[in-house]
């Protein structure tokens, strides 16, 4: 593996260097030095990151907080920190090996950040599984696992990473029917694998979401063996246009209801002429939410030819936030409900 080292903020003689590094099996190709700079910062991560197997960071107290902001902006990643000095509560992405020292995968390429002044009995040899691949990254539907490798969940998914040597004790506990992955693929590809393996075709009709389902799913070479297409329907007029939604159900219930869901997905089944249909419609916010209908809620449907089923969720989080946690739940409920009925 080659690897990329970034220190940041480091004046003179280091204490962990390439050899150090070179033992634990890691060829560092090559090593950047930038200022505790807010761009500076952020350009480095991007370039080793584009240029290599794994990106290193070796960091300065004092620059932690700009290294946080250089991660949300170019990866749209950040940790929680307490105080504003050292980090605490890890959030999207982030997991903590061992103190002082935080990792982080994107496109399953990891990222390492370590603290310039580590404690001498600090065991770096904790990073060896992590940089090198000995970890698996389990994904789970519908369950809440507590467990020491979990990374993060939210309403209805939880991620862990796991050392292979421990998976076993792990899957143990954990309802096999739930986990959609155990090597880090997203919730589209393992709809993807699913729907190939079945020889089965979908459709996708998207309100809130606007086309992010149907571009996670065609974002996958040979998507067109499963994916018939999508529709983008944001307006009413659509919806009745396009789906056949009643417009007395629209005027009574409103486009995020139950009722309007379900007929957005069989609108899509019915016009793409697929086995199953995936819909979604509710309140990405940050406006337009109602004690009735606060902002969070959406409708995701599943139909076949022969069954429709609604689910209501209620997201936490930001626009965003909400739309990808939508987006991510109507591929797993999809899946699960054609796991169990397909």
């Amino acid at each position: 593996m080659k690897a990329g080292l970034i220190k940041i903020g480091i004046d003179g003689l280091d204490t962990l260097n390439k050899e150090t590094f070179y033992k634990l099996g890691v060829d560092i190709a090559f090593e950047l030095r930038c200022k505790n700079d807010l761009s500076d910062i952020k350009n480095s991560l991007r370039f080793v990151f584009d240029n290599t197997d794994a990106v290193l960071v070796i960091y300065s107290e004092d620059s932690w907080h700009k290294l946080q902001k250089a991660m949300l902006m170019e990866f749209e990643r950040s940790s929680i920190f307490v105080n504003g000095e050292k980090p605490y509560v890890i959030a999207k992405g982030f997991s903590k090996i061992t103190d002082n020292i935080f990792a982080d995968k994107i496109d399953g390429k990891p990222i390492v950040f370590i603290l310039e002044s580590l404690r001498e009995d600090t065991n770096i040899e904790v990073l060896k599984g992590y940089i090198l691949g000995k970890e698996a990254r389990l994904g789970v539907f519908k369950a809440d696992i507590e467990s020491e490798y979990k990374l993060y969940s939210n309403e209805f998914e939880t991620i862990l990473s796991v050392p292979y040597a421990k998976i076993g004790d792990v899957l143990k506990n954990i309802d096999e029917k739930y986990i959609y992955t155990t090597n880090g693929s997203t919730p589209a590809e393992s709809l993807f694998d699913l729907l190939t393996k079945k020889h089965l075709k979908i459709s996708v009709a998207e309100s809130c979401t606007g086309g992010l389902i149907a571009a996670a799913i065609t974002d996958i070479p040979g998507s067109s063996k499963c994916f018939v297409g999508g529709f983008t329907t944001y307006s009413n007029f659509l919806k009745e246009k396009t789906l056949g939604v009643y417009s007395s159900d629209l005027n009574e219930f409103g486009a995020v209801s139950e009722r309007v869901a379900g007929q957005m997905a069989y609108g899509s089944l019915s016009e793409a002429d697929a086995n199953y249909a995936v819909a979604v419609t509710g309140i990405a916010g940050p406006t337009g939410g109602s004690d009735a209908k606060p902002v969070g809620l959406v409708y995701i449907s599943v139909a076949s030819k022969d069954n429709l089923v609604v689910k209501k969720m209620i997201f936490s989080g930001n626009r965003k936030t909400i739309r990808e946690k939508t987006s991510r739940f109507a591929m797993l409920f999809l899946r699960d409900y054609i796991m169990e009925n397909g």
